[in-house]
């Protein structure tokens, strides 16, 4: 089975908190992110689906320009678990990430507060998917883990 996640941090400013930690270079805060997941379960079909995370982050600043970061998060709410094969697609159910960790690399640049960064490193999450017909529900969780990575923004308060 081919899986694929993909991290893409997309809030980390006005709801955001990040205060710099007694340490000098270390940091912590939270922000929001979406998780896209893809699966090949069989040739031919395609399932995809979309859980936005809460995640908690503390990390340590190498130098201006690298960080490494731990995070730790819980799934807000259901996304839509999306069905394709043979061309056609329909949602065909809810995804939702229910807690998720991770250790990252993280090249970073600066300029006025403002911060973009990439994330590359390992990540674990656990998942519910739930499929209905309209006749018959199914559900299922699972977890999986491995090589993660992402891009994000972030506005330092402190």
């Amino acid at each position: 089975m081919n899986k694929k996640l993909i991290n893409t941090a997309i809030l980390c400013a006005a709801a955001a908190l990040s205060q710099h930690a007694a340490a000098e270079g270390s940091y912590f805060g939270i922000g929001l992110s979406l998780y896209d997941l893809e699966l090949d379960p069989i040739e031919g079909v395609t399932l995809s689906g979309d859980s936005k995370v809460i995640e908690g982050y503390y990390g340590f600043e190498i130098n201006e320009y690298f960080a490494a970061e731990a995070r730790l998060g819980f799934g807000l709410g259901d996304g839509d678990l999306e069905g394709e094969l043979g061309g056609y697609s329909a949602t065909i159910g809810d995804y939702k990430i229910s807690s998720m960790y991770g250790l990252y690399a993280k090249p970073q640049i600066k300029a006025n507060g403002f911060k973009g960064y990439a994330l590359l490193g390992y990540a674990g999450y656990n998942s519910d998917v739930s499929v209905s017909d309209g006749e018959a529900d199914a559900s299922e969780s699972g977890s999986d883990s491995g090589f993660s990575y992402g891009v994000g923004a972030g506005w330092d308060f402190g």
